[in-house]
C-alpha cells in the first residue's frame, strides 16, 4: 500500500506542479504584463540613473586598449565611470593608459607593480590576507 503510494507521489507531484505553475504564468502575463503594455527595450524613465561602473583589466592589452576605452565611453549610459586596471603589464599599457586618463574625463586607471601581478604560491600565503598586502 505505502510503496504504491509514494510512487503515485513521485509521479504525479511533478507533473501537477508543472502545470500549476504554467498556469501561474499565464495568468499573470494577462494580469500584470500584458495589461501595463511595457517594453523592456525601452524602460519607464524614473528621474535619475545609477551609477554604473565599467571595469577592463589590461594586462598586456596596448595593441588594443584604446579601442577598448573609446568603444566603453561610448555607452548611452548617463552615469558611468571607466576603471582600467592595469596588472602588471611588461608591454606599453601603462603608458597608453596614462594617455586615455587625460583624453577620457570619466576614465580611472590603476596600474598594479608586475610583483603584485604575480600569484603567490601556496606556501607564501598566510591568513590574515593584509599580511600578503
Amino acid at each position: 500500500m505505502i510503496p504504491n503510494t509514494l510512487m503515485h507521489f513521485v509521479f504525479f507531484y511533478p507533473l501537477i506542479m508543472a502545470w500549476v505553475w504554467m498556469i501561474g504564468g499565464i495568468v499573470f502575463y494577462f494580469h500584470w504584463e500584458r495589461r501595463n503594455k511595457r517594453d523592456p527595450d525601452h524602460l519607464p524613465y524614473t528621474g535619475r540613473s545609477a551609477p554604473c561602473s565599467i571595469i577592463i583589466p589590461c594586462f598586456n592589452e596596448a595593441e588594443v586598449i584604446r579601442d577598448t576605452i573609446h568603444y566603453a565611453h561610448s555607452s548611452e549610459y548617463p552615469d558611468f565611470e571607466v576603471i582600467a586596471v592595469n596588472d602588471g603589464s611588461t608591454d606599453s599599457s601603462a603608458e597608453i593608459l596614462e594617455q586615455l586618463t587625460r583624453e577620457y574625463p570619466a576614465c580611472a586607471s590603476f596600474t598594479w607593480p608586475a610583483t603584485r601581478a604575480r600569484p603567490l604560491p601556496c606556501a607564501q600565503v598566510r591568513w590574515p590576507p593584509s599580511t600578503i598586502f
